[in-house]
């Protein structure tokens, strides 16, 4: 389910069918991270993530229409396996130049203990624009994250 509160603001929830410390694992550990991370035909060349805080985040992308997007940040909460928080901005894009986003992971664990509800806000984006880009890319970077997970379970 995807929710707007604002115009610069996106939330979404999904069930992922794996335990929490694995999600977590998934969403800090560059090498997982660099698997799922992105909208469909995005290919990663650099992804530091220091999951600490005051840590570093710092993902090199290339689009599926060929455009190069670097994406820096800092590790605000770096809780395992319950929270992550960073900021989030796009390095020299012109929407970007007064923008620092603040990107919120809550790992739930559920009942059964295999499987985690994942709550991600992304706010304080540029504009309705971009909200709704990075909409469909968590979107699309979620089911990616499901699918590593079913297959490296």
């Amino acid at each position: 389910m995807t929710l707007s509160t604002d115009t610069t603001t996106m939330q979404m929830t999904r069930v992922i069918n794996a335990p929490r410390e694995r999600v977590y694992a998934a969403w800090t550990e560059p090498e997982l991270a660099s698997q799922w991370w992105g909208a469909d035909g995005c290919s990663t060349e650099e992804l530091i993530l220091d999951a600490w805080r005051g840590g570093r985040l710092r993902w090199a992308f290339i689009t599926r229409e060929g455009t190069k997007v670097t994406v820096e940040g800092k590790f605000r909460v770096a809780h395992p396996p319950e929270k992550i928080i960073h900021t989030w901005q796009s390095v020299g894009t012109p929407a970007w130049r007064d923008a620092l986003s603040i990107v919120t992971v809550e790992l739930v664990e559920k009942e059964d203990n295999n499987s985690t509800e994942v709550r991600l806000t992304h706010e304080k984006l540029p504009d309705e624009k971009s909200r709704d880009e990075h909409t469909h890319a968590w979107n699309n970077a979620l089911d990616k994250l499901e699918l590593l997970l079913v297959v490296t379970r």
